[in-house]
């Protein structure tokens, strides 16, 4: 199904500018747009950049920042509708947790997350709240361009069994159904993100968002890429070619989210034993070629033996409920 609110996007330039889409948009009146909520999650943001994100998102919608930075954190924002500060790193599955709290104290009917590094035209946030106002069942993501290389992030699509097919959507040019998609850019009606359920905080960051859309998959609500609204996203501190693959390199803490967290997806009965084996194995030897490509290898040792430990005798816990 496509609303006929979609829009078209030409060039990346056009993506990164703002600049008038193809096809047409919905206009918004200030009722409407009341009731949309953009949730931003930040870590000792670049303020020059959030602030052009919330302008951006600030069109269409409320933009709720929740700062999880420790101390000295942001104050406040222009053209922010609200600033949580958490004063400590909560991680994202609970800040965005606590946006939607904010967001629906104040009646929200749409919701957007959105990451800090995350570059948005406001009218690629237009055509994906119109996607989901059209149908409040689905979650709606957009096309996500990787901000360094330009190229575009796969999705992926998950067989009965656990096999992964990687999907391109950049030629598509009708909403095409995945089930596993980055987070930034999801948007949702708040009764499928009631249906679904809120983060699963006990992942801190890594497969946060797997997690929720194999939830999501669980309870029959579907995952539609829009790929008439982009992002463009930095993914890690880089990309490295290690054999013919491209390996996301992070720092050791956050190695030490994602080897764990494999090992707890393979624990949970809505996540295909077959997937959460393979993303076990895949986690185990990505955090190897890390540990081999580190400055300090004994500090991605240290966590990586630690992440296999607690991923084995530790249990995600309960998620809170709304």
């Amino acid at each position: 199904m496509e609303c006929s609110s979609c829009f078209g996007i030409g060039q990346q330039e056009e993506a990164i500018a703002g600049s008038r889409a193809r096809g047409l948009i919905n206009a918004v009146d200030g009722k409407s747009m009341s009731k949309r909520f953009a949730i931003v999650v930040c870590y000792y943001p670049v303020i020059d950049r959030l602030r052009a994100l919330v302008d951006s998102v600030s069109e269409n919608a409320r933009v709720i920042v929740v700062d999880n930075t420790p101390s000295s954190g942001i104050v406040s924002i222009e053209n922010c509708f609200q600033v949580v500060r958490n004063n400590k790193n909560l991680g994202i599955a609970a800040a965005q947790n606590v946006g939607v709290e904010t967001a629906l104290s104040h009646n929200a009917e749409t919701l957007m997350f959105l990451d800090q590094d995350t570059i948005i035209s406001s009218e690629s946030a237009a055509g994906l709240f119109s996607a989901a106002e059209c149908d409040r069942s689905c979650v709606f993501v957009p096309l996500v361009i990787d901000a360094r290389s330009g190229k575009d992030l796969p999705y992926y699509s998950i067989t009965k069994y656990g096999f992964v097919k990687k999907t391109f959507i950049r030629d598509k040019t009708e909403q095409l159904s995945v089930h596993l998609a980055i987070s930034s850019g999801t948007t949702c009606h708040v009764d499928a993100f009631r249906r679904i359920g809120p983060m699963n905080e006990s992942f801190f960051i890594d497969y946060v968002d797997f997690e929720w859309m194999f939830r999501a998959k669980n309870f029959g609500v579907s995952i539609k890429v829009v790929p008439c609204a982009a992002i463009f996203q930095t993914i890690g501190k880089g990309i490295k070619r290690i054999f013919g693959r491209d390996l996301v390199i992070h720092n050791a803490e956050r190695s030490y989210f994602r080897l764990r967290n494999s090992f707890w997806m393979l624990r949970l009965p809505h996540v295909p034993s077959f997937y959460a084996a393979r993303l076990v194995c895949y986690s185990v030897i990505n955090h190897i070629f890390m540990t081999l490509c580190a400055d300090d290898r004994s500090a991605f040792l240290s966590v990586g033996l630690k992440a296999v430990v607690d991923g084995v005798s530790l249990s995600p816990q309960s998620r809170r409920e709304f």
